[in-house]
């Protein structure tokens, strides 16, 4: 187990949770979403909780833990596609931060999903 991921056990067995402690605001998620190998294409489809310009927070859609390996890219909604890491794993819930500037991060996600943006407070002009 990596060092991030047993530190992040080792608070949620400290009653710490840090999945809370978020340095962007979420919007809400619900959509359909997918974790993407790089190598080898494998999927594990997830739906998407919550959204915001630095991360993401997913389940996987039958509520089955998530193969980290698969964690390289997550596609929502067949067409919005985001490299990502894995922050955290609780299960079948997994926190995810955008590779992506958080500036592009917002831009896309109001052209393609604006009902799900509650970023207006980001600026998105990235030429």
């Amino acid at each position: 187990m990596s060092d991030k991921r047993s530190s992040y056990m080792e608070n949620k067995m400290a009653g710490i949770d840090y999945r809370d402690r978020r340095s962007a605001k979420r919007g809400p998620g619900m959509l359909s979403a997918c974790l993407i190998c790089g190598d080898d294409g494998q999927v594990a489809d997830c739906v998407l909780l919550d959204i915001s310009t630095v991360g993401a927070k997913v389940s996987s859609s039958d509520g089955e833990h998530v193969d980290l390996s698969l964690g390289q890219r997550l596609m929502i909604e067949a067409f919005i596609e985001f490299p990502v890491e894995v922050i955290w794993q609780d299960g079948p819930v997994v926190g995810l931060r955008f590779l992506s500037d958080p500036q592009q991060v917002a831009a896309t996600l109001k052209e393609l999903l604006p009902e799900c943006v509650p970023f207006d407070d980001v600026e998105t002009d990235v030429a």
